[in-house]
């Protein structure tokens, strides 16, 4: 529950209430009793009887013979009622849209799923030249920047699925290991591509509230020559610092600050 110096100038105490109670219970592996969730609140049961009442009444609640209180299915029907992975497409492809536009070059987004990595969306250049990725394609979790990325910066669960996927060398895997202290003090990787020469990949992660990346932006870098950076777009540095500031705004429009 937030502090009152925290708390917003638009706040709106009722509705606060309420998600109060909801994050509580969400965190509970069984019910709690009316008395239980005011004390853990620090309120007083007046306070909360309304907008438990109201929960229960709109289906977020159970209340059991025993006065026991518990979340219902409701939420995970709302959840799911738009896939995690579209409403992550819908946010960012307008990103990318104007990301390729600003740079002149393609960029891609890359989510891990069962152990591998996929490239969710896509977005070409608008240059006559440009370098892409198909959207469904898998990418190499160990000879990537996306997959560099999520190892050092997911979730534990996620960075085990990756590191066990594959077959890698005691060799190489140390070579990754060691870069990674790197990428998670600076929570971005740029870098020669591993697979195509000329390329330059720039990935920078869309992390949750606690800072695990669950989502990667990449986009390869084509240099040009200085008379055609016009059509080209930024220089590296600049097109860095876009892609960073893109990430960003996915980032946010999912409703997370990172860490």
């Amino acid at each position: 529950m937030k502090s009152d110096t925290e708390k917003s100038s638009y706040a709106a105490p009722a509705l606060e209430k309420g998600l109060d109670i909801l994050e509580l219970l969400a965190r509970q592996q069984g019910p709690l009793t009316k008395n239980m969730i005011a004390e853990r609140l620090g309120r007083n049961i007046n306070e909360i009887f309304r907008m438990l009442a109201c929960l229960q009444e709109r289906g977020y609640l159970y209340v059991d013979s025993a006065g026991g209180i518990q979340l219902t299915l409701r939420m995970w029907q709302m959840a799911h009622a738009y896939p995690p992975q579209e409403r992550l497409r819908a946010q960012a492809f307008p990103v990318m849209q104007t990301l390729s536009e600003q740079t002149s070059q393609s960029c891609h987004l890359v989510v891990p799923e069962e152990g591998k990595l996929y490239v969710l969306a896509k977005q070409d250049s608008p240059s006559k030249m440009g370098f892409s990725v198909r959207v469904g394609a898998e990418v190499d979790i160990f000879e990537s920047t996306s997959g560099w990325l999520l190892l050092a910066l997911a979730s534990t669960s996620i960075k085990q699925s990756l590191w066990h996927r594959p077959p890698i060398n005691p060799a190489q895997k140390l070579e990754i290991e060691n870069e990674l202290v790197n990428i998670r003090s600076n929570a971005r990787v740029v870098r020669e591509s591993m697979q195509v020469k000329g390329i330059t990949n720039i990935s920078f992660p869309i992390c949750n509230d606690q800072g695990e990346a669950f989502a990667v932006l990449t986009m390869p870098f084509m240099d040009a020559y200085q008379s055609n950076m016009k059509e080209t777009g930024l220089p590296l540095e600049d097109t860095i610092e876009a892609c960073r500031k893109a990430a960003n705004v996915i980032q946010n429009a999912l409703g997370f600050n990172g860490n």
